[in-house]
């Protein structure tokens, strides 16, 4: 068999070595879920007839290469006050302290009327609300929550906490 009786068979396996390449890389390894880091955060923007107003923020990255849709956020925020006793919080809490005020329960961060919100595949999204603190408020700490479009999975969740100023 010479050179040029197999330049006929390269051209075809080279079509099927690509289509087989393409394949796999476009279809087979192709995420199918977004990659997410949630990242929390409280500030006080303000202090008003004693009581303080805090910024709950959550910003949502979506490191994956599909766009990641939010059907339900929610974040809940309980306090530590001035004259509460720390606690531990035992196995349920993996031992980590009580925050016994519970000041906002799963209050979403999108309106209801809204089907879903979404974060592009490789972007940042900050999602933000306003909560009202007692003045005698020491450390907040925030959980946010998301719920998955997917049925198959949960949610994904991330807590910070912050020590409040005196003032």
């Amino acid at each position: 068999m010479e050179w040029a009786d197999l330049v006929g068979y390269v051209e075809p396996a080279s079509v099927i070595v690509g289509g087989i390449w393409a394949y796999w890389r476009f279809v087979f390894q192709r995420d199918r879920y977004p990659r997410v880091t949630l990242t929390p955060r409280i500030e006080q923007v303000a202090r008003h007839n004693g009581e303080r107003v805090v910024r709950v923020s959550v910003d949502v990255r979506n490191d994956g290469t599909v766009r990641l849709i939010i059907p339900e956020m929610w974040y809940t925020l309980r306090t530590l006050r001035y004259g509460d006793r720390i606690l531990d919080g035992g196995p349920n809490l993996l031992g980590q302290p009580v925050f016994p005020n519970l000041e906002v329960h799963r209050r979403p961060f999108t309106h209801p009327r809204h089907v879903y919100a979404f974060v592009d595949a490789g972007t940042t999204a900050t999602f933000t609300s306003v909560a009202r603190l007692a003045p005698s408020t020491h450390l907040a700490l925030v959980q946010v929550n998301m719920r998955y479009r997917d049925p198959d999975s949960d949610f994904h969740g991330a807590i910070a906490v912050v020590q409040l100023p005196v003032k």
